[in-house]
């Protein structure tokens, strides 16, 4: 009797520790689910329906993602970006208006200039609007300022011009109804017969994104590009990816990828890949 009511203490002292491991263990699953849940999240951008992101168009534009060699990566403060693009001088430079006109502009947007320095794009405006302007240089004098009027309202807060090598394509960041989420690169390329620009096209995927993607200049002499984007970083952060371009334009065609392969090449979730 006395070794029945001892082996029935113990037991009874026993369980709390069992219950108590049992907890431990369910809470620690829920845990690791949890973060799980959270890491595949980040990792993916289009996930939500948030005001503001185009899932839908992101979607649409994977198919036709474009093929491109990605070499390097570092991300940088957003405000010091430009000065972290290594531009050969046969490509033109970047800087910022207010360096550029020696002005004090509350919005400080950002100026292209041509290689033999006597043509420049340039994006003017304020927080709410701006827009894309071309000037020569006459003589020691630059022009009165030309607006690209071709950049409707379909094209807000315009900004970041790069003019290609072949002096006609131009690229630029815009918000608007056809940007996938904040900024979006277009191109749009020069018409001389009339003077006129031909409507901006999205560049697609994965040079855009459902972030912020500013910025995109490409050195021909060199044969580099990159991209400036806050895709997956932190407030006040950008990322610049460094590619090799490919002319003409290739995609995945040919290459039987999974839908999963080609959403994170359509993403640039791992460079290496």
């Amino acid at each position: 009797m006395r070794k029945i009511s001892l082996a029935l203490s113990l037991l009874l002292s026993l369980c709390p520790i069992t219950e108590s491991n049992a907890q431990k263990k369910t809470n620690k699953r829920a845990v690791v689910k949890t973060a799980a849940k959270t890491q595949r999240a980040n990792a993916s951008e289009p996930t939500k329906q948030t005001s503001g992101i185009n899932v839908k168009m992101f979607e649409s534009m994977v198919p036709s993602t474009a093929k491109l060699m990605f070499i390097d990566s570092v991300v940088v403060d957003k405000k010091d970006f430009l000065q972290k693009i290594p531009l050969n001088k046969e490509s033109g430079r970047i800087t910022y208006f207010n360096s550029f006109f020696n002005a004090n502009k509350e919005v400080n947007t950002t100026v292209y200039v041509n290689e033999f320095n006597n043509r420049s794009y340039y994006a003017e405006g304020d927080s709410t609007q701006s827009s894309i302007y071309t000037i020569d240089k006459l003589g020691n004098k630059w022009s009165i300022p030309v607006k690209i009027s071709e950049l409707t309202t379909d094209y807000q807060n315009p900004d970041y011009p790069f003019l290609c090598s072949d002096g006609v394509t131009l690229f630029f960041g815009a918000k608007g109804p056809k940007s996938m989420g904040g900024y979006d690169i277009f191109m749009t390329r020069y018409n001389g017969d009339d003077g006129t620009w031909y409507e901006p096209e999205n560049y697609g995927l994965p040079y855009n994104s459902t972030a912020n993607d500013y910025l995109l200049a490409i050195d021909d002499y060199d044969q580099l590009g990159w991209l400036v984007t806050d895709r997956r970083q932190e407030e006040g952060k950008v990322c610049i990816y460094t590619f090799v371009p490919t002319s003409p334009r290739q995609n995945f065609d040919s290459d039987d990828l999974t839908n999963k392969q080609l959403n994170s090449f359509a993403r640039i979730l791992k460079i290496e890949d």
